[in-house]
């Protein structure tokens, strides 16, 4: 395509209308190439070079200087007539474009109302169905099975990954030791599996755990600020840790009860979690479980004044009784951050039903009951129950005290009512009535 206002040159061929750009014979100018023709050349240039070689300079400059004049001449007619050529054909590409995009979209419609009008009817569906019933399947087929490479390939990634996290976070606990277990598993949606984790209570005492599966994981800080973790499988040798003297703390007090019941080995399951938040100091623990044959707990509380540093592993290493030296300012700094600790909230869930069951079907001794053990058990339920009177607490609270003080209630809900905040520090020496009359609290069945 010519530009505008530009003639053929004669002898020329004619300009082809599907170029996108026209013959370089119609881009420069017409009898004016960027040298002179032959003859000139031969006359001029090459005359001029001779002159310039016998000596005459001043013929050579002007022969050149001419040629320079020429050549400049020529690259700026290039230079217009190129820009006159894009500025003219670029309302012709635009178009272009739009036709081809409304193609498309037109294109697209069609077939989507094709597609519709098709299958708009069950025997038009089933048709269709039939006909390309292998292809459909072997899309499928096909989508499944990407699928399911990419998601080995994403699982293994993941476990690989996890299996350095678990290890790291173990040995930075100086854990490695103390806690063992046979292989770890993730998936890429972020939860993790630990299978055949064994706890060395002591040299002679294990607790087997089937798995510990991870999840809700965070990953913004290097300690997670939130995780639940489950236990599932949980194998608790009772008479060998009384035997071996590891049934210590309140812990060991229901251990050396369970001993006492004839529980050799007890079974169950664990859950527990924790969500931090950082800008508030405070912290939601939430934790249940079930011993089979024994009873379920289910506790949950809102802690304030919790910091961060808290959380560090690190910490677990210094308090291990495997651990002779530690670093004493980081031990001031963590014992005043517990300190701070303040108990906002909490709901304790208690039910020994089987426990209490289990030992009414004890064997019991063949001598009549004890008429005067039964009456000073009643005595003290009774003076209990006028103790808790007397310091404030109802008449419904103040029976329902009495009968947890006595061991009388196998089942029990344990609530505070949110407004008033005790340190954990003080609940040590603290007895349940003065936490009933501090937190406001109430017991159910």
């Amino acid at each position: 395509m010519q530009t505008p206002g530009t003639h053929t040159p004669s002898g020329a061929a004619a300009p082809d209308s599907t170029m996108l750009l026209p013959p370089l014979s119609v881009l420069l100018p017409p009898n004016s190439p960027l040298l002179p023709a032959g003859d000139s050349l031969a006359k001029g240039g090459i005359a001029a070079a001779s002159g310039f070689i016998a000596g005459d300079g001043s013929k050579a400059d002007e022969t050149l200087e001419q040629l320079g004049q020429q050549l400049n001449r020529n690259l700026r007619e290039i230079s217009g007539r190129t820009s006159s050529f894009v500025a003219h054909q670029a309302p012709r590409v635009q178009a272009a474009r739009r036709s081809a995009t409304a193609y498309i979209n037109r294109t697209a419609h069609e077939l989507g109302h094709k597609a519709a009008q098709e299958l708009g009817d069950a025997e038009s569906r089933r048709s269709f169905v039939q006909k390309y019933r292998n292809w459909l399947l072997a899309g499928c087929g096909g989508c499944v099975g990407l699928l399911m490479a990419g998601w080995g390939m994403a699982h293994h990634f993941a476990s690989e990954k996890a299996r350095t996290a678990v290890h790291d976070a173990l040995q930075s606990a100086s854990l490695l030791g103390t806690v063992q277990y046979d292989d770890v598993s993730a998936s890429p949606l972020g939860n993790v599996s630990i299978y055949g984790v064994k706890w060395h209570v002591s040299p002679d005492v294990d607790i087997h755990i089937a798995s510990v599966n991870l999840s809700n994981i965070d990953k913004a800080h290097p300690v997670p600020y939130h995780i639940d973790i489950q236990a599932k499988g949980m194998e608790i040798p009772v008479s060998k840790m009384v035997t071996h003297g590891d049934a210590t703390g309140p812990a060991g007090d229901l251990i050396r009860s369970l001993a006492r019941l004839g529980y050799n080995t007890v079974t169950g399951t664990m859950d527990m979690a924790y969500s931090l938040r950082d800008r508030q100091s405070e912290m939601t623990v939430r934790t249940s479980g079930a011993l089979d044959g024994c009873g379920s707990w289910t506790v949950s509380a809102d802690l304030g004044q919790v910091s961060p540093a808290l959380l560090d592993p690190s910490l677990v290493s210094m308090l291990n009784r495997n651990m002779h030296h530690g670093n004493p300012i980081m031990l001031i700094n963590a014992l005043q951050d517990v300190y701070r600790i303040t108990l906002q909230n909490t709901e304790f869930t208690l039910d020994m039903t089987d426990l209490t069951r289990r030992g009414r079907e004890l064997p019991d001794t063949p001598l009549p009951p004890d008429a005067t053990a039964q009456a000073a058990m009643a005595r003290e339920q009774t003076r209990q129950e006028e103790m808790a009177r007397s310091k404030g607490l109802s008449d419904e609270q103040a029976h329902m005290f009495a009968l947890l003080q006595s061991s009388q209630a196998s089942a029990f809900t344990l609530k505070t009512d949110n407004r008033n905040p005790v340190r954990i520090m003080d609940l040590t020496n603290m007895s349940l009535l003065d936490f009933m009359l501090r937190t406001n609290a109430t017991l159910s069945r």
